[in-house]
């Protein structure tokens, strides 16, 4: 009687068991489900970054730039307080830290020149700065944020070298984008709302989170807290602003990140609470997204960072996954050729 009671309740945990598995695999996704965007075109990923120069794991990669005259690719790793550098196969050259003056890195650019702009929270050793590497990742010097109201709580995070030369800077502590020349005087702000009418908008003035260019030299502000993106040309004339706040298809909920891609002329933004990464074209049309909470490949856990490589293929910081992504938007036909 023992036995029959304790084979009928093995039969029940086992279909228990098979019922939660096959949901599972359903709802939840996994490193064994394919990835599509909306279109339903596949997400293939190329590589997965995980480790830094020193076999260590990345911690909290929050930032991601890729140069395109070398291929290089620069993660921020939160975590480390350090900025890790990758070949173009994707293999961990080096890391610039503390013996660099690097102790507290938010985002990385690099100019023609090669030159490397790291932009820092402050620390015990320095305020809120950026530090300007050379091409040998020695410091050429450190601009400190000054000569503007909120200058001592604006905290840099993103920067772009315009095709003035100037530097257009994003930051957290004060509103919108602050240029500065060459040598790092404060020039004049950018600021996206002053002279637009923002429906449901009840900042008097934008805090942008992220900015990128295009070719052309157009500027494209991305705010986290209206999620739109304000266009500039390179002139500093606005030109229209796109994108709408939401937690479905082609709405953004927090945005984080923004990446041109000149060659298949693509703005793409990625959503920390949405888990995805949207497209847009140059006139501000929602195209497709990707992604969605998840721990596989083209899955996202709080992404912060996106960048666009000279392939084309998209990187992603994926922040809660410690992790970088490299991934290649694809025709159907590709699969054939994914294994």
């Amino acid at each position: 009687m023992k036995i029959k009671i304790f084979n009928i309740f093995m039969y029940c945990f086992c279909v228990y068991l098979s019922i939660i598995l096959i949901l599972q695999f359903i709802f939840i996704p996994n490193a064994f489900s394919q990835q599509r965007t909306s279109l339903g075109d596949p997400v293939i990923p190329i590589a997965i970054l995980t480790k830094d120069d020193q076999g260590k794991p990345l911690k909290f990669p929050s930032s991601v730039f890729c140069d395109h005259k070398t291929g290089e690719i620069y993660v921020v790793s939160s975590g480390s307080s350090k900025v890790v550098i990758y070949s173009p196969d994707y293999f961990p050259e080096i890391s610039i830290g503390a013996g660099r003056g690097i102790d507290a890195p938010r985002g990385v650019y690099v100019d023609k020149l090669g030159n490397i702009y790291i932009t820092q929270g402050s620390t015990s050793n320095h305020p809120p700065e950026i530090t300007v590497l050379n091409a040998a990742l020695f410091p050429i010097k450190n601009i400190r944020l000054i000569g503007f109201k909120g200058a001592k709580n604006f905290i840099p995070v993103n920067l772009i070298k315009g095709k003035d030369g100037n530097l257009y800077v994003t930051g957290l502590g004060s509103y919108g984008v602050i240029v500065l020349n060459k040598d790092g005087k404060f020039l004049k702000r950018i600021i996206p709302g002053k002279n637009l009418y923002i429906k449901n908008s009840n900042a008097p003035h934008i805090i942008i989170t992220s900015i990128a260019k295009d070719k052309n030299g157009n500027l494209f502000m991305l705010s986290e807290a209206t999620s739109k993106i304000y266009v500039y040309n390179a002139s500093g004339d606005f030109l229209f602003s796109f994108g709408q706040k939401g937690g479905t298809l082609g709405k953004t909920s927090h945005p984080r990140g923004i990446a041109i891609d000149n060659r298949k002329q693509l703005i793409y933004v990625v959503d920390y609470m949405r888990h995805t990464v949207l497209a847009y074209n140059f006139k501000g049309d929602f195209m497709f997204e990707f992604g969605g909470k998840g721990w596989g490949p083209g899955w996202f856990n709080y992404p912060t960072g996106v960048a666009v490589d000279k392939n084309g293929d998209v990187i992603v910081a994926d922040l809660f996954n410690q992790r970088v992504q490299i991934l290649k938007i694809g025709k159907p036909k590709d699969l054939l050729n994914f294994k």
